[in-house]
């Protein structure tokens, strides 16, 4: 009897149970196909801009990386050079001209595709800011540099260390601050003291330096500094807030490792469509281990 009346009341939950359930049915938005411009414009350089198709999320297509596109190069409001496509050495795609960007000027790179709404970006190039003095200490790998930030507010720099004679960046740890690193490459040291950081990318703004004269001390981690004298490169810089804020947005959204999380919004300032057209000036100093 006991067991007639257990089960019964378990069917009886079973029922009840299965009666709430509610079926939600959500329709997502489906984004058509847009353009993706990736493009950093240097001053003195030549423009490379990187092209890509996007796909719905749900879709199993790949992006695209068409090699038909029509990609211009307007400054201020004039064409000055259409990009041809190219590939580098490992087989990827890009277009290019051998017109050289020039400081000061408003730049718009405009691409276009067949079926495709046209994409265009824009932003005003900088000038290099310069590395007035590099102390290097070959003991300790300490590294120290100095510039004077110009004193219009909301100056964005990037903080690169390479060798000489090849550009593959070197890895570098500071207690500074104001300098924080985007890439995946980054982490903060277990064993030192006041909160060391080590990365390849160090970004930072002007917020609490502007006008002023910065120092900046750093440790280069190349392991291959006793044994090889080629000099290594300390560059500064000198990058549009556009760019700064893709860097970092695309560093949020990468890194996010938790599921349940809401999805981080990659800034860009590609009109119908994604990506980013950023600026930059470099300025470069050698220092010798």
């Amino acid at each position: 009897m006991i067991q007639i009346k257990y089960f019964l009341f378990v069917l009886i939950s079973l029922v009840l149970f299965s009666s709430c359930e509610t079926t939600i049915k959500y329709d997502l938005p489906q984004e058509p196909n847009k353009i993706t411009i990736d493009s950093k414009l240097v001053e003195g350089d030549t423009p490379v801009v990187h092209v890509f198709t996007s796909t719905y999320t749900l879709s199993r297509d790949n992006p695209g990386e068409p090699k038909n596109a029509e990609v211009s190069l307007i400054e201020n409001g004039i064409e000055v050079s259409r990009l041809s496509v190219q590939s580098n050495l490992y087989g990827q795609t890009f277009y290019s001209s051998n017109y050289t960007i020039l400081p000061n000027e408003l730049y718009r790179v405009q691409v276009s595709l067949p079926e495709y709404e046209t994409a265009f970006g824009e932003g005003l190039t900088k000038e290099a800011v310069p590395v007035s003095s590099t102390i290097f200490d070959t003991s300790s790998n300490n590294l120290e540099f100095t510039f004077q930030d110009p004193p219009t507010a909301g100056d964005y720099y990037l903080i690169t260390v390479k060798s000489l004679t090849d550009s593959y960046p070197i890895s570098y740890s500071t207690h500074d601050v104001v300098i924080n690193f985007f890439d995946e490459y980054t982490f903060d040291d277990p064993f030192s003291s006041g909160g060391e950081k080590i990365g390849q990318n160090g970004y930072m703004t002007d917020e609490l330096f502007n006008g002023k004269t910065k120092t900046v001390r750093m440790t280069v981690r190349d392991i291959d500094i006793p044994h090889n004298q080629t000099p290594r490169l300390i560059e500064l810089w000198h990058i549009s807030e556009d760019l700064y804020n893709h860097e970092r947005t695309k560093a949020v959204a990468w890194q996010s490792e938790n599921p349940f999380s809401e999805p981080a919004q990659i800034y860009s300032n590609i009109t119908n469509g994604y990506g980013i057209v950023g600026t930059a000036a470099v300025d470069r100093k050698q220092f010798f281990p």
